[in-house]
């Protein structure tokens, strides 16, 4: 790998860090988490999804907690649990 494209990927990295990080600040508030539980039921995230539109649509909500937020490992996952145990329906 060349040295301009070992940089590229820190910058791509970093970027994707500060991302993340903003997420979490947005969605970390009790405002923030509403609405992201909102987006979440729009998704169909709580419920079955068997047509393929709403499989891709559900998709999508699991990328946006792993990937964008970063919850991606079990305590990540159980404090997203406890928060909409407090803020959800």
């Amino acid at each position: 790998m060349t040295e301009i494209e070992t940089k590229r990927k820190q910058e791509e990295a970093e970027q994707e860090r500060r991302l993340r990080q903003l997420y979490r600040e947005v969605f970390g508030t009790v405002a923030g988490q509403k609405v992201l539980f909102s987006i979440l039921e729009d998704l169909g995230w709580f419920g079955a999804a068997e047509a393929q539109e709403r499989v891709a649509l559900r998709n999508y909500g699991t990328f946006l907690i792993r990937k964008r937020i970063g919850l991606d490992d079990a305590e990540g996952m159980s404090q997203l649990i406890r928060a909409m145990l407090v803020h959800g329906k």
